[in-house]
């Protein structure tokens, strides 16, 4: 004999498969360490059986299905034998191979498994079942054996095995799937159930063990992380995606008799700034739950983004009902609410959508429409946003939207084709210092080709942020703009780029370390970039934004408050962040000639930034005079068509050299 650790294997010149259990009644297990290189087996084997058959017949592929409990697994090698695979607990030996040859000598190793275990013969009779399954189906083994075990499984489980069975290219794979079982007490378990068959040399089925692992605990811990990726934390409704993903696999008969609601509150960064943003959550939170408590079980509602939520009630068949329904909506949102101990007035607008007031094209798809409809609620809320309504809070939108859809959709091909063909340019204002010398440069978004379906790069922009093409776009355009900056700078090294960048680019974790790899790309010293931040960003108080601004301040690049006096609070956050420039925001420029409040407005606003030794920008500088007062009135830097235009990397790089000669 040979000693193998604690097992023996007898040494035998027999090579026939029956060799690999010396005792047919008991089986055997064999253990593999991480490589799946054979360690141990439980039982006495030949050598044959130990050193040809056993040691290399598991795979990664294998090991790659153990994720919920002991399986079966089906072992070319091995066919006749049932093989269940198992993890241990201990490291050196992680996988147990448990092998027994059939119903008469599965008894002593199957009732030990951690796992039910039901062998049926070729009419699909339970012949054998471990205690353990009847342990899990809450019953006896003796309720189990013939067709007891299938009375115990979902129908369509049953169905599902039987024709696994039948198709010839996936009987001899092993079936899975999971079953809902619920005791008679009413408590719900879920089971993996798994069957693996054998047949003979005329590919004729003669058996099959299917084994029940109760995955309840996996499949609660899998339901609440999808219920977290779905849902906003802050209100429990969807969010937007997961709204959209719902309402995309809607049965047709109820999306085309459905309502979308788009509710969006009034002066909620009024609330934000005199309350605090603890009061403007608990603002929301309030909102969802009157929500919640007006809609039907299976309406969909979701919180949009910041303070806008969208419904959607499908199964809305009559006209009457729609108005009925908006009243309801706008009766119950619209009044006081009480936030921390005190009463505050909640408005909001609201706009109604119905889609059998809609037309639809006869190609679009469900995604197109339910952006459509999306839509179509959000112009009903502007259109009480802009005041028309000052008895209602809600529009219910009833146009015809056949051609305004078709712009839409010429709308998303003309993005499509500026980001697919690369066209994304960038433009440079130039911003001038008091010696008349151009100190720093602003990067615009421009394209190469003239706009067709938009009016503006605002609206381009916009559109961008409402179909998630935002990112992407500035993203390219950062691209450009560090790009053409790069070659700037061989014609001034002192020249200092001012860069927009937008909250949504913020919000993503790692901004700063991309924008950092570009400037290290194109040989940019960071300290030579400013990172202009609108007021707007900073109302929304992201945490991701701020520590982003951290960042982006702890790298070593400059920050400028961009559109400085247009928000809530701002003298306010010029104390909470680390700015180095303050941007005066056009409007006070444009109207400090018109009366002396301005004037003095802009003083209090030059004076606030001199204080905390703030360089001073005036944007929109369009006249001498408006120059002449801002130089007079202590600003620093200057930037207007009164200096020059927006113009390209060429131009601005000759007005630089000329700039150098005349010096």
């Amino acid at each position: 004999m040979i000693e193998m650790g604690s097992s023996t294997a007898l040494i035998s010149p027999q090579k026939d498969v029956r060799d690999l259990i010396v005792e047919l009644n008991d089986g055997f297990t064999a253990y593999y360490d991480r490589d799946l290189e054979l360690c141990r087996a439980s039982e006495r084997l030949s050598q044959f059986a130990y050193g040809s058959l056993i040691p290399r017949i598991l795979t990664k592929k294998d090991i790659s299905l153990l994720n919920a409990g002991p399986i079966v697994v089906s072992i070319e090698k091995l066919i006749g034998y049932h093989c269940v695979l198992s993890a241990t607990a201990i490291p050196e030996e992680p996988y147990a191979l448990s092998i027994f040859s059939d119903n008469k000598g599965i008894t002593k190793i199957a009732h030990d498994l951690p796992i039910g275990i039901i062998n049926v013969d070729s009419n699909w009779d339970a012949v054998f079942v471990n205690g353990h399954c009847a342990d899990m189906m809450k019953t006896s083994i003796d309720e189990l054996l013939g067709r007891g075990w299938a009375e115990f499984l979902p129908e369509n489980t049953i169905r599902d095995m039987q024709a696994h069975i039948m198709d010839k290219e996936l009987r001899r794979s092993v079936y899975q799937s999971k079953a809902e079982f619920i005791t008679p007490l009413g408590k719900v378990f879920i089971f993996s159930v798994q069957l693996s068959a054998h047949f003979d040399h005329r590919d004729k089925f003669i058996n099959a063990t299917v084994t029940v692992s109760d995955i309840t605990s996996e499949h609660q811990a899998q339901s609440q992380l999808q219920y977290l990726a779905d849902h906003d934390p802050l209100t429990e409704l969807l969010n937007r995606s997961a709204f959209i993903r719902k309402v995309e696999e809607m049965d047709e008969a109820k999306f085309a008799n459905s309502l979308f609601v788009f509710i969006d509150l009034d002066k909620f960064k009024e609330i934000n700034d005199t309350l605090g943003h603890k009061a403007g959550d608990k603002v929301l939170q309030v909102v969802s739950r009157k929500i919640r408590s007006i809609v039907r079980e299976h309406d969909m509602t979701a919180r949009f983004g910041g303070d806008e939520f969208v419904i959607c009630l499908p199964g809305i068949d009559k006209h009457s009902t729609v108005g009925n329904v908006a009243k309801k909506i706008s009766d119950s949102l619209n009044r006081m609410a009480a936030i921390d101990g005190r009463e505050q007035q909640i408005s909001c607008s609201i706009g109604i959508a119905w889609t059998p007031m809609i037309h639809f094209d006869k190609e679009m798809g469900r995604s197109e429409k339910v952006q459509a409809m999306v839509h179509a609620a959000d112009q009903g809320m502007y259109e009480v946003k802009k005041g028309g309504f000052s008895n209602e809070h809600f529009k219910i939108y009833d146009v015809n939207l056949s051609e305004q859809l078709k712009w839409l959709k010429s709308q998303r091909k003309e993005l499509s084709e500026i980001l697919n063909n690369n066209d994304v340019n960038c433009h440079y204002q130039p911003i001038y210092g008091l010696d008349g010398k151009i100190m720093s440069v602003e990067a615009l978004i421009r394209f190469r080709q003239p706009l067709q379906y938009f009016k503006s790069i605002e609206d381009i922009i916009t559109f961008a942020k409402l179909n998630d093409f935002d990112r992407q776009l500035l993203s390219m355009a950062l691209d450009r703009a560090l790009e053409g900056f790069a070659g700037l700078l061989n014609s001034n090294p002192d020249l200092r780029l001012n860069l927009n960048v937008d909250v949504s680019q913020l919000e993503v974790g790692n901004f700063t370390s991309r924008i950092s790899r570009l400037c290290t790309v194109h040989k940019i010293p960071l300290t030579s970039v400013c990172v202009e931040i609108t007021e707007l960003m900073l109302e929304r108080n992201s945490q991701r934004v701020e520590k982003q601004i951290e960042l982006l301040v702890n790298q070593g690049f400059l920050i400028s408050m961009d559109d400085f006096g247009t928000g809530y609070s701002s003298f306010k956050r010029l104390m909470h962040y680390n700015f180095d420039e303050l941007k005066i925001d056009r409007y006070f420029i444009s109207n400090m000639l018109e009366t002396d409040k301005f004037q003095k407005t802009l003083i209090a606003m030059i004076a606030m930034g001199k204080s905390l030794d703030l360089q001073i920008l005036a944007e929109g500088v369009e006249t001498e005079e408006q120059f002449t007062r801002c130089k007079k009135m202590g600003v620093h830097l200057f930037q207007g068509f009164y200096f020059s235009p927006p113009v390209d990397s060429d131009t601005l790089k000759k007005i630089l050299n000329d700039q150098k000669l005349a010096s």
